[in-house]
């Protein structure tokens, strides 16, 4: 990391302040923000999945946190135990508890479309957001490939093949 800030990179998102228990491999992110040197115009941000994680990434010294707001109400109950709305309100509490306390709170919305679960296309989410938080970026996937944007696979250093396999060695 020493070398990107050298470079010139001032942002870092570095980790999540979440459960512990459901994610062990997150455990240590106060650890991984005291380990980091502060120099002039560092930024250090981090997600955070509720009011209780928010809490923890000021007191480790993060400056900016982003919360994830599922705009699909299933991965949403699935991915944080809380509905959309439930979420929305979190989000109103958090807005609250940042505006407080010197530190940029954000919102990556996030949602899945055509999987084995996820809706067909991509929902509708609300326009409204709390005071004090803004949508800093939106997360998507799909499982789905329309199929005009199948290509057909290429053998290196060739013509298309003929058929849907290449021969070894082309």
């Amino acid at each position: 990391m020493r070398r990107l800030v050298d470079a010139g990179v001032r942002a870092f998102e570095l980790s999540s302040f979440v459960r512990p228990d459901l994610v062990p491999g997150l455990a240590d992110a106060a650890e991984v923000f005291a380990r980091v040197p502060r120099v002039p115009g560092l930024s250090l941000g981090c997600c955070v999945a509720n009011l209780r994680g928010l809490a923890r990434a000021v007191d480790a010294g993060a400056d900016t946190a982003y919360f994830l707001l599922s705009a699909d109400e299933e991965f949403a109950r699935a991915n944080t135990g809380r509905s959309t709305q439930d979420s929305m309100r979190e989000l109103e509490r958090m807005a609250v508890y940042a505006a407080d306390r010197n530190i940029v709170l954000g919102t990556y919305v996030i949602f899945a479309w055509g999987g084995p679960t996820g809706p067909r296309a991509p929902p509708r989410i609300s326009n409204r957001w709390p005071e004090g938080s803004s949508t800093s970026g939106w997360t998507a996937g799909s499982s789905r490939i329309p199929p005009a944007t199948r290509r057909r696979p290429r053998c290196a250093n060739s013509s298309p093949p003929r058929s849907r396999t290449c021969r070894r060695g082309t």
